[in-house]
């Protein structure tokens, strides 16, 4: 994954060894900003002004590394005194009143008594493509991908489930069959490998009815997170999507899935009458 660091050109980056924003993929994280004007490294008196600026200095940080204040989905304000925050809030709402990023004041004393606010900010850039469409929860891309890596990982899990069940159920199948196939000298009568194999089948229901259920629950996973790739058209959450998607055992619903949930449990089914039926006829 790419790295890319940007500078302000302000001293204090390279007395201390930090970098205005650094972009790490689709991210772009902003370091803890100022009201400093970084060109004439001068800053005002007033707390409404330098928060000004500070939001001057993250647009222009945000727009070097190709993202704007519209992609910002977590923002941390820091400030001396936390009384005087109420001040900022119009300046901040008409910044963020669009992207409505998660937020965090802190009142802790900054590094210079001149700074009144200082303000950090992460961004994932191309996620205000999305920001005019309706969602269900009205959430942000990021979230949205978050989210479908939980779905992912819900489906993964389930269908590994699935397939443990599919393979419990033959191995008990078989070992009924085998049973019967051994003791086929010690049952006397065609009743005896029918009793055998109906008690073998009622397993076989409990096996059915879970296969059942796995089978609807990676479906409606599936669904989901057909439903969030078709709402995140950017192309590096389509990256990300592409990524997550890796995983094994993470499959749809497909058709031969649903023959194998609903049918499975009557084949070994079968299998034991047909096994039954042989072994009882030959009995005779």
């Amino acid at each position: 994954m790419s790295r890319r660091l940007i500078s302000s050109g302000s001293t204090f980056e390279a007395d201390i060894g930090y970098s205005r924003a650094v972009v790490q993929g689709p991210w772009v994280f902003v370091s803890g900003t100022t009201g400093f004007d970084y060109a004439k490294m001068t800053i005002p008196d007033g707390l409404k002004e330098q928060t000004e600026q500070c939001m001057n200095n993250i647009a222009a940080a945000l727009e070097q590394a190709g993202s704007s204040l519209r992609d910002v989905v977590r923002v941390r304000y820091v400030l001396p005194d936390g009384d005087e925050f109420p001040q900022c809030w119009p300046i901040l709402r008409k910044y963020f009143g669009e992207a409505r990023p998660a937020a965090m004041m802190i009142a802790a004393r900054l590094a210079d008594p001149r700074m009144k606010i200082e303000i950090e900010v992460t961004a994932l850039k191309g996620g205000s493509m999305n920001a005019d469409r309706t969602t269900p929860l009205g959430w942000q891309p990021a979230e949205w991908i978050a989210y479908y890596g939980q779905c992912r990982e819900f489906q993964s899990t389930v269908a590994l489930k699935f397939i443990n069940l599919i393979t419990q159920s033959s191995v008990f199948t078989t070992a009924v069959c085998a049973g019967m196939i051994t003791l086929r000298t010690s049952i006397n009568s065609r009743l005896g490998f029918f009793a055998i194999a109906a008690a073998a089948i009622l397993p076989l229901l409990v096996f059915w009815r879970f296969l059942v259920a796995y089978y609807l629950q990676v479906r409606a996973a599936g669904g989901v997170l057909k439903e969030i790739e078709d709402r995140l058209e950017i192309p590096d959450g389509m990256a990300l999507l592409r990524t997550l998607r890796q995983k094994p055992y993470a499959f749809y619903g497909t058709k031969w899935v649903a023959v194998l949930a609903w049918s499975y449990p009557v084949l070994l089914a079968t299998l034991l009458i047909t096994t039954a039926v042989v072994l009882g006829v030959r009995q005779r």
